[in-house]
C-alpha cells in the first residue's frame, strides 16, 4: 500500500490550511481595530464562518464516505467486478470538497444558506449514493 496522501486528504489539508489562514489574517485586522477576535464558533466574521463550514463539513462527512469507499472496494473485489467507477465516483466526491469553500463563500448570508450550494453538495451525495448502491448490490 502507498504511503503517498490521497487526493481526498489533500483537499482536506487545504482546507485546514485555509481555515488557520484566515484566522491569522483576521486576528492581526481585529488587533489594528483594537477589537477582540473570537476564532471558534465565530458567525459575526463571514470569512472565519465559510472557512470553519468547509472544515466542519468536510469532518463530518470524512467517516461515512470513507467507510463507503472501503466498503465498495471490497465488494468490488466480492463480485471481481472493476472498481474504476469506484475511483471515478471518489474523484466525483473530491471535486465537491474542492469547490465547497468557493460555493459556500458566495452563497451563505446572513439569512441562512442559498441553493446555489447545492453546486457543491450534490457531487458528494451522488458519488456517496453510487457508493451505496454497489455495496447493496454486491451481496444481493
Amino acid at each position: 500500500m502507498s504511503s503517498k496522501p490521497s487526493h481526498t486528504q489533500h483537499s482536506g489539508t487545504g482546507l485546514q490550511l485555509n481555515q488557520s489562514a484566515t484566522s491569522q489574517i483576521l486576528r492581526r485586522e481585529y488587533k489594528k481595530k483594537e477589537k477582540r477576535f473570537i476564532k471558534y464558533y465565530n458567525i459575526d466574521e463571514p470569512r472565519q464562518f465559510a472557512a470553519d463550514r468547509a472544515v466542519g463539513n468536510m469532518h463530518e462527512h470524512m467517516a461515512p464516505i470513507l467507510a463507503l469507499f472501503f466498503a465498495a472496494m471490497f465488494a468490488c473485489m466480492y463480485n471481481g467486478t472493476s472498481s474504476a467507477n469506484v475511483s471515478y465516483a471518489m474523484w466525483l466526491y473530491t471535486f465537491g470538497r474542492i469547490i465547497y469553500l468557493p460555493i459556500f463563500k458566495a452563497n451563505a448570508s446572513p439569512g441562512g444558506i442559498r441553493p446555489g450550494l447545492l453546486i457543491a453538495t450534490t457531487p458528494c451525495y451522488l458519488a456517496q449514493g453510487y457508493l451505496i448502491y454497489v455495496v447493496l448490490t454486491a451481496f444481493a
